[in-house]
C-alpha cells in the first residue's frame, strides 16, 4: 500500500514536470474545450481562450486522469485555476497574473492595483533615501580627501601617512657570513623616522650582545657598521640612508628591481606589505679594529687593554689555536710623580 502511494505521488509530479507550460502569448483566439468537442478525451468542457489548440486537456484534468487515492482529487479539483491559460495552484488567482497583464496590454490599460503599489515603494524609497543622505550629511568625515578638503586637512592626512607603524627585521653579519650568536632582531619605527635612525638603533641594540655574549671589549659604534639588504645587497646610493623609512621604500618598492631588494624573512609572513623591511647590519671589523686599537690612555696615564676578536673568540671555543689580529700589548708606561 505504501508502495502505491509512492507511486501515484511520483507519477503526478513527473506528469507535472513534463508537462509543458501554458503560452501566454497575445493569440486569444482559442475555442477548443478542454477534452474536445465531444469530449472524447474526456476533461472538463471548460474553454481556456489562452491554451494552445494542441493541448488535448488542461493542466488539471492531465493531473486528475492519473491514478489516485479520492482524498487526492478531492484536493487538486478546490485548487483554484486561471480560466484564460488553465494552470491552477495554490497562490493562483482567475485570472491569473500573467494573463490579467496581457489582457490590459493588448487593451492598451493599466493595472490601477499594481501601479499604486509600484508608486507606494517608490515612495518609500524616496524616504528612505533622502533620510540616508541626511545622515550621512551629519556623520563627521575624517580624512576623506574631497574638493571642499582644505589645506589643513590635506596637512594632517600627511602627517599621518608619516605616522605608520613599521617593522624592521635585521640580521647581523660580521664580515662575509651571518653571526649564528646574534641572529636577528627587530625594532619598531614611524615612517618619518630616516634610516639613519635604524641604523643607530640596531647598532645600540647589537652592542650589549657585542661586548656580552662574543666578549669584545668595547662596545660597537655606528661608525663600525653599515645598513644593507640581504644578501650583502647595497643601497643603490648611499644618500639613501637619509631618506625616511616611508620614502626609502618607496623608492625601492616602484622599481623594476624590488623583488631583489626587498626580500622576506619567516618572522615577517605575519606582517602586512607596505608595513615591513627585511635588512641586514653589517659589522666592519676593519673599522672597529682601526678604531679600538689605537693608544688611547685614560685618565690615569694607563693604556687601554689589548683587544680580542670576534675571530679570536671563534678559534678559542673550537679549542683550536687562538688567533687574533690586535697588535700586542705595550707596557704600561709609568706615571710621572
Amino acid at each position: 500500500m505504501v508502495v502505491g502511494t509512492e507511486y501515484k505521488a511520483w507519477y503526478i509530479s513527473l506528469v507535472l514536470l513534463v508537462s509543458p507550460m501554458p503560452d501566454h502569448g497575445l493569440h486569444t483566439d482559442n475555442v477548443t474545450p478542454c477534452g474536445g468537442h465531444d469530449n472524447e478525451h474526456n476533461g472538463c468542457q471548460t474553454t481556456f481562450r489562452r491554451s494552445l489548440k494542441k493541448n488535448l486537456l488542461c493542466k488539471k484534468c492531465v493531473v486528475l486522469q492519473a491514478p489516485m487515492s479520492d482524498m487526492d482529487k478531492e484536493r487538486i479539483m478546490n485548487l483554484t485555476q486561471c480560466k484564460d491559460c488553465g494552470i491552477y495552484g495554490t497562490r493562483v488567482t482567475s485570472p491569473c497574473g500573467t494573463c490579467k497583464a496581457k489582457t490590459l496590454e493588448i487593451e492598451g490599460l493599466v493595472d490601477v492595483d499594481k501601479m499604486a503599489l509600484s508608486d507606494d515603494r517608490a515612495v518609500q524609497m524616496a524616504k528612505r533615501v533622502r533620510k540616508d543622505s541626511f545622515n550621512a550629511s551629519l556623520s563627521p568625515k575624517k580624512n576623506q580627501p574631497g574638493a571642499t578638503t582644505n589645506e589643513k586637512e590635506l596637512d594632517d592626512i600627511r602627517s599621518g601617512l608619516g605616522k605608520a607603524r613599521w617593522t624592521i627585521i635585521y640580521e647581523i653579519r660580521i664580515g662575509g657570513k651571518l653571526s649564528p650568536e646574534l641572529g636577528s632582531a627587530s625594532l619598531t619605527f614611524t615612517g618619518s623616522q630616516t634610516m639613519q635612525e635604524v641604523l643607530r638603533a640596531a647598532v645600540a641594540q647589537i652592542s650589549p650582545q657585542w661586548t656580552g655574549r662574543l666578549s669584545h671589549m668595547f662596545d660597537l659604534h655606528v661608525d663600525d657598521c653599515e645598513l644593507q639588504f640581504r644578501g650583502k645587497k647595497l643601497f643603490k646610493e648611499q644618500s639613501h640612508l637619509f631618506l625616511s623609512i616611508q620614502k626609502f621604500y618607496d623608492t625601492y618598492a616602484k622599481g623594476a628591481d624590488c623583488a631583489y631588494f626587498l626580500t622576506t624573512t619567516k618572522e615577517a609572513t605575519r606582517l602586512t606589505k607596505g608595513t615591513f623591511m627585511c635588512l641586514e647590519v653589517f659589522v666592519n671589523e676593519n673599522k672597529y679594529l682601526t678604531r679600538t686599537s689605537v693608544d688611547n690612555e685614560d685618565s690615569d696615564g694607563f693604556l687601554s687593554l689589548p683587544l680580542r676578536s670576534s675571530k679570536s673568540q671563534a678559534g678559542g671555543a673550537r679549542g683550536g689555536k687562538r688567533m687574533t689580529s690586535e697588535r700586542p700589548s705595550k707596557k704600561p708606561r709609568e706615571r710621572v710623580a
